[in-house]
């Protein structure tokens, strides 16, 4: 699933087709202690990160030890 979201997220970033983008609303991964990760689809959001060159995985699900 989230091989899918990224392969969205770069059609998006390389062609602006969002529909691969927007099929994630409202889905979400959950992590080895049960938190869920609900999927970026903030079209603006995506925008503004791929814009400022920190849109990565690493990014969006930071945690702060």
């Amino acid at each position: 699933m989230l091989g899918d979201y990224w392969h969205a997220i770069d059609l998006y970033r390389d062609t602006g087709d969002s529909s691969k983008v927007l099929t994630f609303r409202g889905k979400y991964v959950i992590d080895a202690d049960g938190e869920r990760f609900p999927f970026l689809t903030d079209l603006g959001e995506i925008d503004r990160l791929g814009s400022a060159g920190v849109l990565s995985f690493e990014s969006l699900h930071a945690r702060v030890a």
